[in-house]
């Protein structure tokens, strides 16, 4: 038995992407032997050829949960923690006169450092979950 070898003009099967479902399609363009545009016979839409066979099987051996990354500024604020006296954290307030390098305790984000300043009332500060802008009480 020999197979039959495909060519353009020729009808196979595929999932149109108009038409949501499987149906029959002309061979519009081949690269090498593989189909790899189809024209839909239903509702004539010219689209890349998706193959209608079953997927691969999915490994069934249990996979070991991956650890997730810590970015820059999480490794930072763990060393600055580390060597931070977190009883001196003042609570966060907006009335509160702040600088570079005060501890604050905020209500949302928790303990963070002062990073810098701008005048008139804005202050960097990171927390555990990254770099913030928050407003403030800029002091003299």
């Amino acid at each position: 038995m020999t197979k039959k070898v495909t060519a353009a003009g020729d009808h196979t099967l595929s999932r149109c992407s108009k038409c949501k479902e499987s149906t029959n399609h002309t061979i519009v363009a081949m690269v090498g032997d593989r189909v790899a545009r189809v024209e839909c016979n239903v509702c004539g839409s010219i689209h890349n050829h998706r193959s209608t066979t079953a997927p691969k099987p999915r490994s069934t051996s249990p996979r070991t949960p991956a650890q997730p990354r810590k970015t820059r500024s999480q490794t930072q604020w763990v060393d600055i923690m580390a060597t931070a006296d977190q009883t001196r954290a003042i609570p966060y307030h907006l009335k509160t006169p702040v600088k570079t390098g005060y501890l604050i305790n905020h209500p949302s984000f928790g303990m963070g450092k002062i990073l810098s300043t701008t005048r008139p009332n804005k202050m960097e500060v990171i927390f555990e979950q990254g770099v913030k802008l928050l407003l403030c009480n800029v002091a003299d």
